[in-house]
This record gives C-alpha cells, structure tokens and sequence, in this order.
C-alpha cells in the first residue's frame, strides 16, 4: 500500500469516528433584532430527537436586547419562555376542555385551551400546551411544555420523551427510555 493511500485510508478512518462519536444538538437562539423592552427572547428547549444528554442546554441565552423580567434579574420567564415557544408552532389546535389526541408526524402544535386529556401517538412532536389534568406520550421525540398536569404518562413506545411543567406536581408515569420529566426552569 503507498504511504498517499495509507494516509488517505488512515484518514477517512478518523473521519468516520469522529462522525460516529460526535453529538449533535439543535437550539432556538433569541431573535437578535428584536430590542425592545418587552420582547420575548427564547433560550432553546431540545429539539425532537436529542437527548438529554447533549450539549445544549435549557439556561436562558444571551440578547443583544434588553429585558424587564418580573424578577428584574435579567433572566428569561417562564410567560417570555411559552410566548417564545409559540411563535414556532404549525398549528393550533384546541381540545374544547375535553380530550385530545396528537396523531400526526414531525409538527410543532399549540394547544390553545385546558384538556382533559392529551394524548401524542404522532413522533417527533412538540407540545405547548395549558392546563392540562393527564398528558399520555405514546410516541418517539416527544417535547411537551404544558402549564400545569395532574398526571403524566409516558408508554413503553415513549422513547426520548422530554416533559416540563410550569407549576404543580403531577403524579408521574414512566414505562419510555431515556425519559426527562420535570419542572420547568423558567418556572416562577
């Protein structure tokens, strides 16, 4: 074997490894336009299919804006947080209070009014959602932000499933892989 192929061999080996190895991670950085006082900064949330175990983070980002927080320390809320997070929606839907099921592929969806019950069977799903009494996740990256849940269920088909709420303590339902389950750090 000539040293130029060796290298090239040696090389694309390396490559490949590094390719193999490395994490990805996807983030929602704030709008860098929008200066105004009031304006909604997003820090990111997960995106679909990342783990939880990647290098992004849920700590509020940098803005090249100013922010008035209730707190007046300058960190993102939990109201800048949600209205970030609607402004990438597909759609909205609503439930009527009653129960609502979540069947479709790959969409980012608003969930305008209190349910009953939401339950999501379409994959690679985000949710951002109001009171909600129990939320089911039967599907594959799924990233759910809800304002308040009596009770969150996550199937045995639930897995990298990322779940927050803003305020409660929901009784807690586990059977997915590589779950992250908790209350929301912008909670206030």
């Amino acid at each position: 074997m000539s040293a130029f192929r060796g290298r090239a061999l040696l090389s694309a080996t390396v490559l490949v490894t590094m390719l193999l190895t490395g994490g990805c991670s996807a983030t929602i950085a704030p709008d860098p336009n929008a200066g105004t006082a009031n304006s909604a900064s997003s820090p990111s949330i997960p995106a679909a299919g990342t783990d939880s175990g990647s290098a992004t983070t849920d700590a509020p980002q940098p803005s090249t804006g100013a922010q008035n927080t209730a707190s007046g320390t300058g960190s993102v809320t939990a109201q800048e947080h949600r209205a970030a997070l609607a402004k990438t929606v597909d759609q909205q839907l609503t439930c009527g209070g009653g129960n609502l099921e979540i069947t479709e592929f790959s969409v980012r969806v608003e969930v305008t009014d209190d349910c009953d019950t939401i339950v999501v069977t379409g994959s690679s799903v985000m949710v951002l959602a109001q009171n909600v009494k129990t939320l089911v996740v039967d599907a594959f990256s799924t990233d759910a932000l809800v304002a308040s849940a009596d009770a969150i269920r996550v199937t045995s088909n639930g897995s990298s499933t990322t779940v927050r709420w803003e305020s409660g303590a929901p009784s807690i339902e586990d059977a997915g892989f590589a779950s992250d389950l908790r209350l929301s750090e912008f909670a206030e």
